[in-house]
């Protein structure tokens, strides 16, 4: 019996097939990139131990002044000027308040030790504050030295996904910016900046917001 090359699939149609494979490979792979990233841009989980948690417990293990609290990689960086001038890097587990690590000498920041100084607000007062004006979680409280009066910039994760930069005054302790994006799959809104650190309306917080 000869064979019947009418069944055999000729170049064109091996051609076609493969195609056809490579086009289902590549939307297998996209779909796959497509989960991979699809969380990435979303605002990180809030802690379990708070800033303010975070920041006493350094401050029961090196008395003194908090400069900076830095939420990072599951751990809170906590800066502490003590009275005698020496600066601390303590490093609080944010699942357990437990003090891992206690690193001296990061280096004489005389600015930001005198700013510390001048500041009649703490970095715990500022935290508070911030949060009246933008519910979250806070992710970061540091002392802007620079300039004619310090301030504190505190940043807030919102759990509706909007992540807010704050301005706390060092002296008078009332929130004179306050800077929201919207993180919304790469849509962006910046609805809370105000140029001159003033508020039309002498409030903070939601109002602020511009929804869609």
């Amino acid at each position: 019996m000869k064979p019947d090359f009418r069944t055999f699939p000729t170049g064109r149609r091996l051609l076609v097939a493969g195609i056809a494979a490579a086009a289902v490979a590549a939307g297998t792979a996209g779909t796959a990139l497509a989960a991979g990233h699809g969380d990435d841009d979303r605002p990180a989980k809030a802690p379990a131990v708070t800033a303010d948690q975070a920041m006493g417990a350094a401050l029961k293990a090196v008395p003194g002044t908090v400069g900076e609290a830095d939420l990072d990689d599951g751990a809170w960086e906590i800066d502490v000027l003590t009275g005698g001038g020496a600066w601390h890097e303590v490093t609080i587990d944010a699942s357990s308040a437990r003090v891992t690590a206690d690193r001296t000498g990061r280096g004489s920041d005389a600015a930001e030790a005198q700013g510390l100084k001048n500041t009649k607000v703490t970095a715990q007062q500022a935290a508070a504050t911030a949060l009246k004006a933008a519910s979250g979680a806070v992710t970061s409280v540091e002392l802007e030295h620079e300039g004619a009066q310090p301030a504190w910039e505190v940043e807030i994760a919102g759990k509706d996904g909007v992540q807010h930069e704050l301005l706390v005054d060092g002296t008078g302790g009332t929130v004179t910016k306050n800077k929201a994006e919207h993180d919304d799959h790469g849509k962006k809104e910046d609805d809370g900046k105000h140029e001159d650190g003033k508020h039309d309306d002498g409030k903070h917080g939601d109002q602020d917001h511009d929804d869609d």
